[in-house]
């Protein structure tokens, strides 16, 4: 209803079936047309009007990912709380980044699409692939995204955790880095 409502704004549109969330951006990729892209998933919002336009100085730079801070927004209350991407220092132990607030190359996107294996956790094995084959991430110092608690993610935690930790395990064998981790705490304790 809402699509429809503004229709005569979209450029393009489909309604189908997939095999989940990932098949269904994977699709996006294929169609998009312009150099990059990014998802935002329902009840998510960009922080305001001046976002894609404070990102767009760097979609000229020889960067293949960019990517920023965001407000999480709990949905059962609306309170809104600062947070900062997690960047590349600790890559094995969160996500990089909340997915909505990255901006990827449509080349890069193309080249590795996400992992239809994973229902919750394949963004963050597009992260780290791209990382560990050395793709360029830039981190931009500001919120780009308001994201909507309250989704997939959030009410399946225990097979994101469990995901993640497959995800890890693709690119390492180190079993300290495996078992000295969030996602396995996050498991102990539930």
């Amino acid at each position: 209803e809402i699509i429809k409502k503004y229709e005569k704004y979209i450029s393009y549109w489909i309604s189908e079936p997939d095999k989940g969330i990932y098949d269904a951006m994977n699709k996006a990729i294929d169609i998009a047309t312009g150099e990059w892209i990014n998802f935002i998933n329902a009840g998510d919002t960009f922080v305001d009007s001046s976002s894609v336009s404070k990102i767009s100085f760097f979609l000229k730079k020889d960067l293949q990912i960019i990517a920023g801070d965001f407000f999480y927004i709990n949905n059962e209350t609306g309170n809104a709380e600062y947070r900062k991407a997690n960047g590349t220092t600790n890559i094995f132990n969160a996500e990089f980044c909340c997915h909505q607030s990255m901006f990827t190359n449509i080349s890069l996107m193309r080249k590795f699409y996400f992992c239809l294996e994973y229902s919750i956790g394949a963004d963050y094995d597009f992260m780290l692939k791209a990382y560990m084959n050395n793709y360029k991430f830039h981190f931009v110092d500001f919120p780009i995204i308001n994201y909507l608690g309250g989704g997939f993610s959030d009410r399946n935690l225990m097979k994101l955790s469990i995901e993640r930790l497959h995800v890890i395990s693709k690119y390492t064998t180190d079993s300290n880095i495996i078992f000295d981790n969030d996602n396995i705490r996050y498991i102990e304790l539930n």
